[in-house]
């Protein structure tokens, strides 16, 4: 039983496999990092959830693992463990692999990103999708984020209608979370407007909302970028803990 296509992330070697055992035949698994012993690049992305945000770059590494037998991984989260053939490197510079949610620009090394960001949006009622486009994207360009590591928006609940913002979340294929006022009341550290208060009775919408949804399985979340406002539109970013697995 012979796997030839697709045989890590498409199921071929697992498939053949399974096969193999029903029939009991042998499989005859080809991939060059099962036959060498070394970590499926791939596989292990998939595994921690990280998605690749440059792909021509995934055969390129796979080959130099196999060939060299260690990839030098810089990465902007902490591991709980690490596969055997990973270096782990201080300095993106020197990295063959980065597992990050910031840009990079001009790096030869194969890109993963985590769904670590959680978007915090507040706005004028009747803010059109664009204009919650244009803010989010230049808010993570201005700081060095990437878009791919977006893992959800949040905001406060008495926008659950406005369908600017719900036509802006839906059109990046992505889930929003809404708060009532006490929810986001009881979030310490954070910027407060008497302007938004008076509106709301929230003492502010885009940093608490932002780490309420970034409350997940290691924890809570802190903020990164603090609210920025323009005219219609206020938005915070804050990142949920996530910890690398072997």
């Amino acid at each position: 039983m012979i796997s030839l296509l697709s045989g890590h992330l498409g199921g071929g070697n697992l498939l053949a496999k399974q096969l193999a055992d029903q029939l009991g035949a042998q499989a005859v698994i080809t991939t060059a990092s099962d036959v060498t012993g070394h970590t499926g690049i791939d596989l292990w992305a998939e595994k921690n959830g990280l998605g690749v945000a440059n792909p021509q770059k995934m055969t390129e590494k796979s080959a130099e693992l196999v060939n060299t037998g260690v990839l030098n991984v810089f990465s902007s989260y902490s591991f709980g463990s690490v596969p055997v053939d990973f270096n782990i490197v201080s300095e993106p510079e020197t990295a063959d692999v980065i597992v990050s949610h910031m840009l990079f620009p001009g790096t030869s090394a194969l890109m993963l990103r985590p769904l670590v960001l959680l978007v915090g949006i507040g706005c004028n009622r009747g803010t059109g999708s664009r204009d919650f486009d244009t803010a989010v994207t230049e808010l993570f360009g201005d700081v060095g984020l990437s878009l791919e590591s977006i893992a959800g928006y949040a905001s406060i609940n008495i926008k659950n209608d406005e369908q600017g913002m719900l036509d802006f979340v839906s059109s990046k294929g992505a889930q929003i979370q809404f708060y009532d006022k006490e929810e986001l009341n009881r979030v310490e550290d954070v910027s407060s407007s008497d302007v938004v208060f008076a509106a709301t009775g929230a003492k502010g919408v885009a940093e608490p909302a932002a780490l309420l949804a970034s409350v997940g399985q290691h924890g809570p979340g802190k903020l990164i970028v603090r609210k920025r406002k323009w005219k219609d539109v206020t938005a915070a970013v804050a990142m949920k803990q996530i910890r690398l697995v072997a």
